[in-house]
C-alpha cells in the first residue's frame, strides 16, 4: 500500500474498472452520482435511458 499512497484515487479507481461488465460500469456511475446528490440539485433520467440501460443482449 506504501506505493500506492501518493497516486491519484482516480487512477486506482480506474485501473480496477478495467475488465468490469458494463452492467457494472453504470452502477458505479450512479453510485458516484447519489455520493453527489447535494451539489447535482436535479437529475433527469428518462424511462428509455434506464430501459437501454437495462436490457442487456443474451
Amino acid at each position: 500500500m506504501k506505493a500506492l499512497e501518493n497516486v491519484n484515487p482516480d487512477v486506482i479507481r480506474s485501473l480496477a474498472g478495467i475488465g468490469m461488465k458494463p452492467e457494472q460500469l453504470i452502477a458505479l456511475a450512479f453510485q458516484n452520482l447519489a455520493g453527489k446528490a447535494e451539489k447535482i440539485g436535479q437529475l433527469n433520467i428518462s424511462p428509455d435511458l434506464l430501459r437501454e440501460l437495462l436490457n442487456k443482449e443474451e
